[in-house]
């Protein structure tokens, strides 16, 4: 719900031209509203928040991203690329 209140401020406060980058934003992202729908709720987005809301993640105090894993294959990587060279 944070998500549709924060969209609602961005369309209020935005210029006509970003209009249609809210658009694509809202449909893929948030769900466009169900106009047949009684109760006008949203229809399943592309890619719904649970996919790329961190904002629970940050409340328990985990990484937002996954560079320490990246990190961590990286030098993987190269370890074991050292030793396949040797044989």
């Amino acid at each position: 719900m944070d998500n549709i209140i924060l969209l609602r401020g961005l369309i209020s406060h935005s210029p006509a031209e970003l209009a249609p980058v809210i658009h694509y934003f809202e449909k893929n992202y948030i769900g466009l509203v169900d106009l047949e729908d009684e109760n006008c709720s949203r229809v399943v987005p592309e890619y719904p928040p649970s996919y790329w809301n961190l904002s629970k993640r940050i409340q328990k105090g985990l990484p937002r991203s996954n560079n320490s894993l990246e990190a961590w294959h990286k030098s993987l990587s190269k370890d074991v690329g050292s030793h396949l060279d040797d044989g």
